[in-house]
């Protein structure tokens, strides 16, 4: 057996030359192409991170406006506890204020209805007790008067009524009178 001789020419400069045109053939062929696909790709990329970017800042900035938002919505929200709290203080001393006028008045009524029954009660009573002691009058009196007695006052009583006609302070005594006559026969 003999050994394989190598032809450097043939087995390994040929090769390598082909190798290198190959490389060559390609790098001029796919070099635009690869320029247009990496530039493109590049451009794509540099697109996408520039709306990244614009999207965040966007988002950023929403987010702020909403922080802001929330933030007023915060203290109006407060404000208007801190108000509803207020109004509702105002409208119960309010409340409280015509209650006890309310009462006050109801109060003062009411004395007022108590003192004129009072009166009026008063006047009853004095005039039950008034009628009453005429009746008694009266009842003693027609004990204690005979019949002559009572029929001698009658006649001078009847006598008497012209005196009484012409005046008239005279009718009002003498209709008085009459009646309490009248009332013991």
């Amino acid at each position: 057996m003999s050994r394989p001789t190598i032809s450097w020419l043939r087995d390994v400069v040929f090769p390598i030359g082909n190798f290198f045109v190959f490389i060559g053939l390609l790098f001029y062929f796919l070099r635009n192409p690869g320029k247009m696909m990496f530039r493109s790709r590049s451009q794509e990329l540099s697109r996408a991170i520039a709306e990244a970017t614009t999207a965040f800042n966007a988002a950023k900035q929403n987010f702020t406006e909403a922080k802001k938002r929330l933030d007023a919505i915060e203290m109006e929200k407060e404000a208007l506890l801190k108000s509803a709290k207020e109004e509702i203080e105002s409208l119960k001393e309010k409340s409280r204020m015509a209650l006890n006028r309310l009462l006050e008045s109801i109060k003062s009524e009411n004395e007022q209805k108590v003192k004129e029954s009072t009166i009026h009660a008063r006047r009853q009573l004095k005039m039950t007790i008034a009628k009453k002691i005429i009746l008694a009058a009266e009842d003693l009196l027609r004990k204690e008067l005979k019949e002559k007695d009572f029929r001698r006052l009658n006649d001078e009583y009847l006598e008497t009524p012209l005196y009484w006609v012409n005046s008239s302070e005279g009718k009002s005594h003498e209709s008085k009178k009459r009646g309490t006559i009248r009332n013991g026969t």
